[in-house]
């Protein structure tokens, strides 16, 4: 009778040890196991509450873990603080960003990021300065685009913003930004650093849109010269200040800042107008210097060449505007060209893409997109319609095109007569001018000779043509 009792009792302890606390055998698993056991484990512990907190805190603390293994607890500690909003796991996730392991660091600046919590934006802008890896430095200003601070600004052209931020903190992280900028950064954290240097200078420029709308010009000049000086290169910038000396006065000088940055095209007077065939290497063009350089319509404020190869020749005579583009392919064999009647989505086919502002009044616009069938949409646009989209399809310019597809790339050449529009080229005419490839079938990639920021409607962002 004694012999077995004790039997039972040591079974019954032996079975409590085999089985342990079932939140540590969790963790255990989380740590040790790996695909669809962890993942289970990581689910079970997250809807633990809690009664997990403090022991994955401890496990976390625990260096003896490897780096995947606390990533994994990080990440447990995320999904529980979103539950559950216990201090001592958002205490954690930020000691988490002094640890000694660089991979662990990663992974909590990416949740810190994902949180979105205000007051650890400050934190992280703190943390900025003081972190020494390169890589952990770029995860810190990816988080801080993550955090919820988005743009509340309707004109604005960005969607991440510094609205979150105090004044102090903004002056802070603008400091922070220029001293990194100012020192060799590896290319990624580089571009990082200039994508939110130049969001900075993109908020400053409303107020100097505000002077200018009160017509304090002085105000708004130097306000647009220091937000200038945050991003000497900044074709965005350098537009807005060309096209402010421009419409205040200063025309030659706003001109020549367009010129100097790209953004400023002297069409040819061609010696006799090109045959219309989609054939570009004719006398007619030999004078003509391409465009060779355009750039992706996406929403970032810094300005990122197309990963594609383009050419476009503009060139006048008559009172005719021509226009040849030739768009290079690895391959034209699978180019997107399906639609065949005017007017319809033709924009959704490989394709090039006119803007012509003729009244130059950064409002009042003719869109004309052709496909490699040489099929059109046109559309006349006025952006001041407040209502509907401001856009006529019914109207339907006349023109003269031809396409060609050849092995690796395909051209199309466009004659405009300006007549139709009731107006002349003259000497000195200046109109707001953009040109596009949209490449669909072998990469996504919207290409612009002038950048308009992920909105390609956009009068005021358009170039500059001046006929001399």
């Amino acid at each position: 009778m004694h012999t077995t009792r004790s039997h039972l009792t040591l079974l019954i302890c032996l079975t409590l040890l085999a089985c342990g606390d079932p939140i540590d055998r969790e963790i255990t698993r989380l740590i040790e196991g790996e695909g669809k056991e962890a993942e289970t484990a990581r689910m079970r512990l997250a809807l633990a509450k809690s009664s997990a907190i403090e022991p994955l805190i401890v496990a976390f603390k625990d260096h003896s873990h490897p780096s995947d293994a606390r990533g994994k607890i990080a990440e447990v500690l995320f999904q529980l603080y979103i539950r559950e909003k216990d201090e001592r796991i958002l205490k954690t996730l930020i000691a988490g960003m002094e640890d000694e392991d660089k991979a662990v660091r990663l992974r909590v600046v990416a949740k810190l990021g994902d949180l979105g919590e205000r007051k650890t934006i400050g934190i992280l802008i703190e943390r900025l300065p003081l972190e020494t890896d390169a890589e952990v430095r770029l995860e810190i200003l990816i988080a801080l685009e993550i955090m919820g601070m988005k743009s509340q600004m309707g004109f604005s052209d960005t969607q991440v913003g510094t609205q979150k931020l105090s004044a102090e903190e903004r002056t802070r992280f603008s400091e922070l930004l220029l001293t990194m900028k100012r020192n060799a950064l590896p290319e990624q954290l580089h571009l990082k650093t200039l994508e939110w240097l130049e969001i900075i200078a993109e908020e400053d420029t409303q107020e100097a849109r505000n002077l200018e709308l009160k017509a304090d010009l002085d105000g708004a000049e130097k306000v647009l010269l220091a937000a200038r000086e945050l991003v000497p290169d900044s074709k965005n910038l350098n537009h807005k200040l060309g096209r402010f000396y421009y419409d205040n006065g200063q025309r030659q000088k706003g001109l020549d800042i367009l010129s100097e940055f790209g953004m400023l095209l002297r069409p040819v007077r061609l010696p006799r107008p090109p045959t219309i065939d989609g054939l570009l290497e004719e006398s007619a063009w030999e004078k003509v210097e391409p465009l060779v350089q355009f750039y992706q319509c996406i929403f970032k404020m810094r300005a990122y060449p197309i990963a594609g190869q383009s050419e476009a020749y503009v060139g006048y005579r008559d009172d005719v505007l021509y226009i040849g583009i030739k768009g290079y392919e690895s391959s034209t064999d699978s180019l997107a060209a399906l639609v065949t009647e005017r007017d319809q989505t033709v924009h959704e086919d490989d394709c090039v893409e006119l803007f012509l502002d003729l009244n130059h009044d950064y409002t009042t616009y003719y869109q004309i997109v052709v496909n490699s069938l040489g099929t059109i949409a046109d559309n006349q646009w006025d952006s001041s319609v407040q209502t509907g989209n401001g856009g006529n399809s019914e109207w339907n310019g006349k023109y003269e095109i031809a396409t060609k597809v050849e092995e690796t790339f395909w051209t199309a050449e466009i004659a405009i007569p300006i007549s139709q529009f009731e107006r002349r080229i003259e000497p000195g005419d200046i109109w707001g001018f953009n040109l596009a490839r949209i490449r669909i079938a072998n990469a996504a990639e919207y290409g612009q000779w002038v950048p308009t920021y992920g909105r390609a409607l956009r009068p005021d962002r358009f170039g500059f043509i001046l006929f001399d």
